[in-house]
């Protein structure tokens, strides 16, 4: 510490008070604080980081951003919420300015600030507002336009990160939904009458806008790619169609399974994968980012796998949920758990020679799991 001091007292001395010496000197001052527990102390540092580096570069210069991060870091874990979004928003304007909002040469500069806010302040972390949710819901939307521009519609990129924004704002319905509280304007991100504070009053049908359009425009990506066959823009078209499901747009929803029905009905490479593919129940898929993008029709299978009996109405609820083959050490009340859990879910329906249909007895084998740990974990 000493030495920093001392260093620094001999920067200003030689070459004064914004000598561009004092800008490594004032952020290795700044973490060496850090570990010392010194939040403020840093936060003056890095706050002494940025003016150097503004007085120097300019006040927009994009490279101050990196310490910008810094500040948003403490600022965030000393509480001080407003600021830390004030920072962040500070941080996409310089990108946004110096490089032009549109242009995809800030898509990384985008993704960081994507990255930053999921880590400091997770979808499902116990601290997360709805405010957040706006935030992320923008900067998603961000990522997935730039990297449309940058990689052009027919992308497979393009068309995930359209879908994983519709992710973002699908969990963020069903926080507004659980939590009833409402955005604070302080804590959103405002980008010159762009940004999120535009719908305080409307959050959820906001995010239900957005994240409609997201869908939708993953489905017009996977269209427009030259490397997807029919299977991969019907199961894009499904995956819409479970976005309506799980929100409740039932008769949207059926459109949509339909459509891609139709759609591998008609294809000249594989008609026969129509019925195969879409004619059983199955679960929703537009929130599975582990598996790949289209279902797997020949799963490998699984020694004494779980067999699951159960209805499947049109609108995807499992009635009449039935262990048939309980694994061995599971209880009652394990197994009444699981099938109470299984049926709170929705299913993608059966399309029947091109209509969704409600389907009895329906046989379902997932991979072996314990209903205990699947109550547990749910």
């Amino acid at each position: 510490m000493r030495d920093y001091i001392r260093a620094i007292d001999d920067a200003q001395a030689l070459g004064g008070p914004y000598s561009t010496d004092l800008v490594d000197l004032y952020f290795g001052y700044a973490h060496a604080l850090l570990e010392e527990g010194d939040l403020e102390g840093a936060l003056d540092a890095f706050n002494r980081t940025v003016m150097i580096t503004r007085v120097n570069l300019g006040p927009n210069s994009p490279e101050q951003s990196n310490y910008l991060y810094s500040i948003a870091d403490i600022e965030s874990q000393l509480g001080n919420l407003g600021e830390a979004v004030s920072v962040i928003q500070n941080i996409y304007m310089l990108h946004a300015r110096d490089g032009g909002e549109n242009n995809p040469q800030i898509l990384d500069d985008v993704v960081r600030l994507r990255d930053w806010y999921v880590q400091t302040r997770p979808v499902r972390g116990p601290l997360t507002r709805t405010s957040d949710n706006l935030n992320r819901g923008f900067l998603a939307d961000r990522v997935a336009e730039l990297t449309e521009s940058a990689e052009g519609l027919g992308s497979a990129d393009a068309a995930l990160q359209y879908r994983e924004a519709a992710q973002v704002h699908f969990r963020s319905i069903l926080h507004i939904a659980r939590t009833a509280e409402p955005p604070q304007p302080e804590l959103v991100i405002s980008v010159d009458g762009k940004g999120s504070n535009l719908y305080f009053e409307r959050a959820m049908s906001d995010h239900f806008k957005s994240g409609e359009m997201a869908m939708e425009r993953a489905v017009a990506s996977w269209q427009a790619n030259p490397d997807a066959g029919a299977l991969e823009v019907a199961e894009s078209i499904a995956q819409l169609g479970d976005w309506y499901l799980a929100l409740k747009h039932f008769r949207s929803a059926e459109k949509q399974y339909e459509k891609a029905y139709r759609l591998l009905a008609s294809s000249k490479e594989s008609p026969h994968l129509a019925d195969e593919y879409l004619g059983a129940p199955t679960p929703l898929r537009f929130l599975d980012n582990g598996d790949d993008f289209v279902r797997d029709l020949d799963p490998p299978l699984v020694h004494d796998s779980l067999a699951i009996s159960m209805t499947v109405t049109r609108n995807g609820r499992l009635l009449g949920v039935q262990v048939m083959n309980p694994p061995e050490g599971e209880t009652e009340e394990d197994i009444r758990n699981f099938t109470q859990r299984l049926e709170n879910t929705r299913f993608r329906p059966a399309v029947i020679n091109g209509k969704v249909e409600k389907l009895d007895h329906f046989l379902w084998k997932p991979p072996l799991i314990s209903p205990k740990i699947a109550a547990r974990n749910d």
